[in-house]
């Protein structure tokens, strides 16, 4: 493959690929949150508490790594499972990729629906830090909870990275769903 037509991309502010005019309005197609005092929001809280007891642990750690939208993180996250060494140089388009549809699944998949709902986040709903920086936390303490555009973006590269290697498919999945559980840790 000729690797010199491959556009060249803002990693910091990467262009979506689907006009914003575009979006549907998700809140119409998935589960609203949980109502407070209801017995879904009692299981989340008890989810929440119970991933403070993951607390400098590995998965505490992991967690705190791949919070971070970089596409360099993403990509590291999902070498392992796809047997590919995902990177701008060993893997250009699908790093491409992966650093395009970021947008989408921010903007376009969840933002209007988190605006919508205005879930207020477990760690300000409980006045505590995240295992995440100091920034993150800041960036996120009014924006909602729900959904996640972190699970959503994990979610949506685990998809089309297993079209990629169908071979791996069930991997893929697997760890998009782990992405997901690294957010609400």
């Amino acid at each position: 493959m000729d690797n010199s037509v491959i556009p060249t991309i803002d990693e910091a502010n990467p262009k979506p690929f689907i006009d914003k005019k575009s979006y549907p309005e998700y809140y119409l197609s998935i589960p609203t949150p949980p109502k407070d005092k209801s017995l879904e929001f009692e299981r989340d809280k008890k989810i929440y508490k119970e991933t403070r007891r993951l607390k400098d642990t590995q998965v505490w750690n992991d967690a705190r790594t791949f919070a971070s939208y970089d596409p360099r993180d993403i990509s590291r996250f999902y070498s392992k499972e796809t047997g590919l060494n995902i990177s701008k140089e060993n893997t250009p388009w699908t790093y491409y990729l992966i650093t395009r549809v970021f947008k989408d699944a921010k903007t376009g998949g969840t933002k209007s629906t988190k605006q919508h709902y205005q879930r207020v986040r477990p760690f300000v709903y409980y006045k505590e830090r995240t295992c995440s920086t100091i920034e993150d936390d800041r960036d996120h303490v009014n924006s909602g909870s729900y959904p996640s555009a972190h699970s959503a973006y994990g979610n949506l590269v685990a998809l089309i990275l297993s079209e990629i290697v169908p071979s791996k498919q069930i991997e893929i999945i697997n760890a998009g769903q782990k992405f997901g559980y690294y957010r609400v840790v």
